[in-house]
Formats: structure tokens, sequence, C-alpha cells
């Protein structure tokens, strides 16, 4: 088996979590990653305060990823200008910037881009720099990720050894962490920050191009429903959850 990861948006810190886990079963991956390496944020309340200690502000940002993730390719640059019409003005979460679409979108379809020979995988995986692995078994599908704010969170969360072996996971579906209702209009939405698919699913890592489908609520989970509704692509809860690492601010932004 062979799985090429993808990784892109903000480095804040590194989590090595997921990669520990995947060489302990000696599952073999490439990883591909597109970050921005500046800190024009469009979101500053709900992604988190970002201070001078944050590894975003190290000159050295580039090596220190090529360093710890040993990527197969990696690409930064810093975020785009984004022109908007009024489409996510109205917005419900008044915290969830209209601009957070639009760039997490274009990060992704970067990351993707990167892959030269994506048929070549048995699985794909989206994911960011600061989920914690392994993943934990949840009673129902409402279940939200885990926020992560200190060392003994995050060592207690470690404790959890469900394994990633892709047998909850379905070849002809989209694979989320966990599927809930984040508001009444929008029924069963898929996590935004992970997802697993088989590479006929490759369009999903395009979706930019057609974010006009996406509705006009500027929340990433509500955007990929209806993505994989115009799609026509179904959607399979792991039930499993991730934790959300969110030291983004410590000296050591290394996590093993």
């Amino acid at each position: 088996m062979k799985v090429a990861i993808f990784i892109h948006g903000q480095p804040r810190l590194i989590d090595k979590s997921l990669f520990n886990h995947l060489d302990k079963q000696n599952i073999d991956y490439d990883i591909y990653i597109s970050y921005w390496n500046n800190l024009n944020n469009y979101s500053q309340n709900t992604t988190g305060v970002i201070n001078n200690s944050n590894l975003m502000n190290n000159p050295n940002i580039h090596n220190i990823l090529v360093k710890h993730y040993n990527p197969k390719r990696i690409v930064g640059e810093n975020e785009p200008i984004l022109n908007f019409t009024d489409r996510y003005d109205d917005c419900p979460d008044k915290n969830v910037n209209r601009r957070v679409p639009e760039l997490c979108a274009i990060g992704l379809q970067k990351a993707f881009s990167l892959c030269d020979k994506i048929d070549d995988y048995d699985w794909l995986i989206k994911t960011r720099f600061d989920l914690v692995f392994p993943l934990k078994k949840i009673v129902n599908q409402r279940c939200r990720m885990q926020i992560i704010n200190n060392i003994t969170q995050r060592i207690n969360y470690l404790k959890n050894d469900l394994a990633i072996n892709f047998t909850n996971c379905d070849p002809d579906k989209i694979n989320f962490p966990d599927i809930y209702n984040f508001n009444k209009s929008d029924k069963n939405e898929p996590i935004s920050e992970f997802f697993i698919v088989k590479p006929k699913f490759k369009k999903l890592f395009t979706y930019y191009n057609d974010l006009k489908f996406g509705g006009n609520n500027p929340a990433n989970e509500s955007i990929l429903k209806h993505i994989c509704d115009h799609y026509n692509y179904e959607l399979n809860s792991m039930n499993i959850t991730i934790g959300l690492n969110r030291m983004y601010n410590t000296p050591d932004y290394v996590f093993n």
C-alpha cells in the first residue's frame, strides 16, 4: 500500500503524530506540502493567536519543514491578495472571514498540483499541520474535534491506539473522521480538516475551480458538503475523531 499525503495552509507548528502512527504500521507514504509563509491571516478570530515565537516567524521555516517532513515536493508562497464578491457576506458566524474559503481551496489545489502521478497511490489523504493522531473512536456521529491546549492533554490523547489501517474507509465514498450537523440548513456536513479518498476522487482536491457550487456559507464544512453533492460524491463517516493541536506559540514547535 502506498499513500499520498497533502498538507496545506499556515505551518503554525509541526505535529508529527500522524506520520509516527503510519510508520509504526509500515505504511509507505509520500508527503506534498503547500504552505503560506506570511501572516496575512484572514480569519483571526477562529484560528488562535499567533505571536512572535510562532514557527511562521522563523526565517528558516522552509528548511525546518523539509527537515521534519521530508516531503517529496514542497512549495512556500505568500498568501495571495484575494478579491471577493458578496457571496459570503451573510455568513451566520461573523468570526469566519469570507476570504477563508478561497484561501483554503487555493492552498489544497497547490499541494495537489505538486504530485505528478496520482494514480500510483492507493489512497490520498488531505490534512493540515496541527492535527493530532492516532484517532479516537467516537460513540456517535456528532462528535467534534478535541482541542489540545497543553502537553498533558496531548500525552493523554496519544494514549489512543486506534490504527489508521483503512479498513473503515469506503473506496467508493469520501471518508471523513466524522460527520456532524453544522447548522440547521446543512445536515451531515463533513469535517473539512482531514479526509481520505481513492485517486478516482482526485477532483475534490481541486474544488477551488467549482467554489460557485459551494453555497453561501464560508465555513469549509458547509462548502465541502455542497461540493460533494455537486460532484455526486457520497460521504462515509469513519466513526473516529481527531485532535487539534493549538499550542501555536511554544518555543518547541515540533511535536512528536
